[in-house]
């Protein structure tokens, strides 16, 4: 018997081995995915189907709306925005990123002078695309006050891909506004290979460790736990959404962000250029809101103080001062109201007015002022 029949056969040992090898490695992956897929700790697979099918979401929204200082924060979160876009009547509607999520009515500021009553539909890493998907659904309402928080990411495509969650709203806005979709790649593929992301896998091991057996219960809509009176400044034990769908950060997240290290602010920005196509998307996304009734207002949420130090990144200055530029030329030419600036020190927020080297507080946006 020669050498190609012992392999073809299967009978060679080296093969075996590499057989067994590689089904033993098969058997792994699935096994992580599937477990990643169970313990669920973003909500993204089987929890998001199952919460879609028993409507908590729209109990969770609606407790969270009629509550009086919020609820604990839970539930996938742009299902959860997504269902309170379309379900709030609020007279304001805050759109953009995590960098948005502090915009509320908690206290005195412009904000409440603006808006008599507000909903923040901000998600983490907020694109273009989820400004699209948003503003269709709340381009049916009437005359609202719509705030929206432009990061220096927010004229490119694909900045993030976690706006593919609601992909089909996105594909049919584009369609009903006669534009190319622009698929960069395939949300399915990223999902799955998400399930054996380190990240991913060592979010569900923590989550299952924490939590035990109740991690792969889901979103239950009769577990929904509010929150009592709280300080907003130190925050609660869990992080809260407030009726307003703000969020207050966990009193250990917030106590920790004094000895948090603060990078140079170049998330999502590192290579980042105005996409002139996409530029044309958020021009057209803005005459959708106007032909509504809406009046616009963009929002620049600034960066900590550090970043726009002289011991910042200069390429990294130099690019979120040519967007702010950038900006601040569309807002003129299309005749809407700008508030705030990326640079803090215009409107003197200081280092402790900020959870790290992106996020400022409430403090801080409270002080922003028109351009």
């Amino acid at each position: 018997m020669n050498f190609y029949t012992l392999i073809s056969k299967g009978s060679f040992p080296a093969v075996s081995h590499v057989k067994l090898f590689f089904a033993g490695v098969a058997i792994t992956i699935f096994s992580l995915a599937a477990f990643t897929a169970i313990v669920d700790p973003e909500e993204i697979y089987l929890k998001k189907y199952a919460m879609q099918e028993n409507v908590a979401v729209a109990v969770y929204v609606e407790s969270m709306i009629n509550s009086n200082n919020g609820v604990f924060s839970s539930g996938p979160e742009r299902l959860v925005k997504l269902t309170l876009a379309e379900y709030s009547e609020a007279d304001c509607f805050v759109i953009g990123s995590s960098r948005s999520m502090q915009a509320s009515l908690r206290s005195e500021s412009w904000i409440s002078e603006k808006c008599g009553s507000l909903a923040n539909l901000g998600v983490s890493g907020g694109s273009l695309e989820d400004t699209i998907i948003y503003s269709s659904v709340i381009a049916d309402k009437k005359n609202k006050e719509i705030l929206i928080f432009v990061d220096p990411w927010a004229l490119s495509f694909n900045a993030d891909v976690r706006w593919r969650e609601n992909a089909d709203i996105y594909y049919s806005q584009m369609d009903d506004l006669d534009l190319d979709r622009e698929l960069a790649n395939s949300f399915s593929f990223d999902k799955i290979f998400n399930l054996i992301n380190y990240e991913y896998v060592n979010k569900s091991f923590e989550l299952l460790r924490n939590e035990g057996v109740e991690a792969i219960t889901g979103f239950d809509k009769n577990a929904i736990e509010f929150a009592p009176d709280f300080d907003y400044s130190t925050g609660y034990d869990e992080a809260v959404r407030l009726p307003d769908g703000s969020l207050v950060y966990s009193s250990e997240y917030i106590a920790g962000a004094a000895s948090r290290v603060v990078n140079n602010g170049g998330y999502k920005i590192d290579s980042v250029v105005v996409n002139e196509e996409a530029l044309n998307v958020f021009k057209e996304t803005i005459e959708l809101l106007r032909s509504s009734g809406h009046n616009l207002t963009f929002v620049l949420s600034p960066y900590h103080p550090h970043v726009f130090s002289r011991n910042g990144d200069p390429s990294i200055i130099d690019r979120i001062s040519a967007i702010e530029s950038r900006l601040l030329y569309i807002a003129k030419s299309e005749n809407i109201d700008v508030i705030g600036s990326y640079d803090s020190e215009r409107y003197g927020c200081t280092e402790d007015e900020f959870y790290d080297a992106i996020h400022p507080s409430f403090t801080c946006l409270s002080k922003l002022e028109p351009r």
